[in-house]
């Protein structure tokens, strides 16, 4: 490793704490290194990189590139990083961003550059920390930045750096607690400011009771969310840098325990406190109500979500409980993780081989006495099972009754408003889809329709829609199921048809796999006359091998089960001197915009297998719930889904805004989809269609910092400027940012390395 570092001061530490960059660069002295820090870098261009501004990021990034390379020497200097997010930006993302624009030349400095980057805590453990003394004495609660956990291993160098001052002992946090998203995500944080509130509530909340002097982190970004928040609501929390803690152990500095941009007193009243999750409202306490929300705007639903404190409490309890039992499931494989490679190759080349594997399933569904039906969109999909199931009652008067186990395929066609239109009297039977259809609402979670009910609120749908006594429904589960079994036994006997959903179809034997927990799947296909399954064409498997091993990895993500409570196998309709089963199977198989995705830029989200993993890991989530992302599908799947499969629905596009990118969805998904980087190329396709006042912002400021001389002279001003950031917050288009975080103020002058 070279005696020789470069150290990227990041454009965060650069205008609002200078004081880091210098404890950075005496750290690393002190382990024996020169330092220096190049005139020209600025930023890093990540914020224009999360929003979909590639240009811009691009013109940003070069000057940044232009000052950390050094062409010609045989061993480089080290880029050091006090910061995981902007290490991550360097490392992972400079030479796809330089790819995408086209600079070949900078793209192949910038994979150089990314292979000598290092965040600092990282560099300082790998090289062999210095000799640090005892340091205040302080209990410390760490912050690890999401790419500092992911992308960058773990954070364990963190840990290890603050474990090496004698006088300060780290905290442990809760290990769910300590991986959560603060809600920052950069301009997530602007865009959707109630949910990265909540979040840092939900944070800051988590501290309680554990004893801690202070947060401390490795991302002043994240530290900065967390103090603007904390002290919004009248509870300020000290919050420090690792790195200004490491350097008051050398001794060289004096802390008074807050950074030094302390806000003034707060511009505006907080949305909210932080100690609302400190007490969840108790199962016990009556509320008769869903907790459901609606709106025109992805911003305007999830601030309504937010406000509710019945369904964050209702949420908070299922994907915790979710996500328990998936940690429980998959420590009992052996190898999880390759288990989960495995999954993803197998899609993969299943993808790259879709249309032959089509082929053979229909086939062999046509082999056992089965019907296919092509449908190249969600009318095609309605018009075809509406025809169907008018010939299932020919020659009758009336309507046919239509039972459905629960599909999201099914949901995404509009199915039950297509068939309620032909005269059809169509009934969930899945318990929580049954639960929504009563109530007029869609499915909340993809496993979990109802989530946010209660048993209160079931109890009063029951009474309301179902023509339940309140005798007959008390607010027990036992009692609700039993009325529920009751109700929903008599439609299954009179059904003429069954529909249902497929998990998966395996195409050499011409299979429908349905894993349920509850008996309405079979119910469905075993007794109505005619059997239609809508499929979606990604869901076919080759081999029953492949089934193996994507069935132990749904059922143990999804609910943590080894084996769910009923997996149905249907291969064909009922033979002759079969007791049950139905006369006719007819397979629907639905593209509705699948087929464009293949080969292209967002073709592995076909590979999603629905089991709702990275609805209980993601942050964002477990804040609004599923009616805030406004389609069909919900959480970081439905992210990237809706815009892709519902992009002429007005508002589609912006979906693609709900996430921090923090990749929690990837860490939980068991087929590791990229959810956070289709998430940024679905951002990437939106940027050209924001408001002539969004492109015009961007374009302004990567005029300005992907200049040096200009970026200084920024700095520069912000820092004069620090009176006016109170009156600012007052000014329209901020003032809806501001009423629930201060904001942050300019440390008082740009303490550069080439200005002292």
């Amino acid at each position: 490793m070279t005696n020789e570092v470069t150290l990227f001061r990041t454009c965060v530490a650069d205008v609002f704490s200078p004081t880091t960059v210098a404890a950075a660069a005496r750290l690393i002295e002190a382990s024996g290194c020169a330092v220096s820090c190049p005139d020209g870098q600025t930023c890093c261009g990540q914020p224009a990189w999360n929003a979909g501004f590639v240009d811009e990021a691009a013109r940003v990034a070069r000057a940044s590139l232009a000052a950390l390379g050094t062409p010609g020497r045989a061993e480089a200097p080290t880029v050091v990083v006090p910061a995981g997010s902007c290490a991550t930006m360097i490392t992972h993302y400079w030479p796809e961003l330089f790819r995408l624009v086209g600079d070949t030349e900078a793209e192949r400095r910038a994979r150089a550059v990314a292979g000598r980057t290092r965040e600092l805590t990282q560099f300082l453990v790998a090289r062999g920390l210095p000799e640090l003394g005892a340091g205040t004495p302080t209990r410390v609660a760490l912050h690890q930045s999401c790419h500092s956990l992911r992308e960058l291993g773990g954070g364990g160098a963190t840990r290890e750096a603050m474990a090496a001052v004698e006088a300060c002992s780290v905290v442990p946090w809760p290990d769910d607690d300590a991986q959560r998203c603060c809600g920052f995500g950069g301009t997530f944080s602007l865009k959707l400011p109630e949910a990265a509130e909540a979040m840092a509530d939900e944070k800051l909340a988590s501290l309680r009771g554990l004893g801690a002097d202070c947060i401390a982190g490795t991302d002043l970004s994240c530290l900065l969310h967390l103090r603007a928040r904390s002290e919004a609501v009248g509870t300020p929390v000290a919050i420090r840098h690792v790195a200004d803690l490491l350097d008051g152990a050398l001794g060289t500095v004096a802390h008074d325990g807050r950074p030094a941009n302390s806000p003034a007193a707060p511009p505006g009243p907080p949305r909210g406190v932080p100690d609302q999750f400190s007490d969840p409202a108790p199962d016990e306490a009556p509320s008769d109500r869903s907790a459901t929300v609606d709106g025109p705007t992805l911003r305007s639903r999830t601030a309504t979500a937010v406000a509710d404190p019945v369904l964050r409490s209702r949420l908070r309890k299922a994907v915790d409980r979710f996500a328990g039992h998936r940690a429980e499931g998959l420590a009992e494989l052996a190898d999880a993780d390759a288990l989960r490679r495995a999954a993803r190759g197998i899609k993969g080349e299943l993808l790259a081989d879709l249309p032959a594997v089509l082929e053979q399933f229909a086939d062999n569904v046509l082999a056992t006495g089965g019907h296919i039906h092509w449908a190249a969109d969600a009318a095609a999909a309605d018009a075809t099972i509406s025809d169907i199931v008018r010939r299932a009652v020919t020659g009758r008067a009336g309507g046919a009754l239509v039972v459905k186990s629960k599909s999201m395929a099914t949901e995404e066609i509009g199915l039950n408003r297509a068939l309620e239109a032909a005269g059809c009297e169509v009934v969930e039977t899945d318990l929580g889809e049954w639960i929504v259809q009563l109530a007029g609402e869609r499915p909340s979670h993809i496993i979990a329709p109802a989530v946010h009910h209660d048993r209160h609120s079931i109890r009063a749908t029951f009474l309301a829609e179902a023509g339940a006594r309140p005798d007959e429904v008390p607010a027990v589960p036992e009692a609700l199921n039993a009325y529920a079994r009751g109700w929903l036994r008599d439609r299954f006997l009179r059904a003429d048809v069954g529909i249902t959903g497929a998990n998966f179809a395996v195409a050499e034997s011409g299979s429908i796999v349905l894993v349920t927990n509850e008996g309405n799947g079979r119910m469905v296909t075993s007794l109505p006359r005619v059997h239609v399954v809508v499929l979606g064409m990604e869901r076919v498997l080759r081999t029953w091998d492949q089934l193996d091993l994507l069935l132990t990895l749904l059922t143990r993500s999804a609910t943590g089960q080894r084996l769910t409570s009923y997996t149905s196998v249907v291969t064909g309709p009922r033979r002759a001197g079969e007791p049950d089963g139905p006369d006719e199977l007819h397979v629907v198989v639905l593209d509705n915009g699948r087929a464009d995705l293949l080969g292209g830029e967002f073709h592995e989200m076909l590979a999603c297998i629905r089991c709702g993993a990275c609805l209980n890991a993601c942050p964002v989530y477990r804040q609004v719930g599923g009616h805030a992302y406004g389609g069909v599908y919900a959480g970081p799947m439905g992210a990237v889904l809706t815009p892709l499969l519902e992009h002429e629905r007005p508002g589609a596009a912006e979906t693609a805004d709900a996430s921090t990118l923090c990749g929690a969805c990837m860490q939980a998904c068991p087929v590791e989809i990229p959810l956070q980087d289709l998430l940024l190329g679905l951002r990437r396709r939106n940027a050209p269609s924001s408001s002539r006042t969004t492109r015009l912002a961007w374009q302004a400021w990567a005029r300005v910092w992907g200049r040096p001389a200009a970026y200084r002279g920024s700095v520069r001003l912000a820092a004069l400027a620090r009176p006016l950031v109170g009156p600012a917050a007052r000014l329209p288009w901020l003032r809806t940012h501001a009423a629930g975080r201060t904001l942050p103020i300019p440390a008082p002058r740009p303490k550069r390395g080439d200005d002292g």
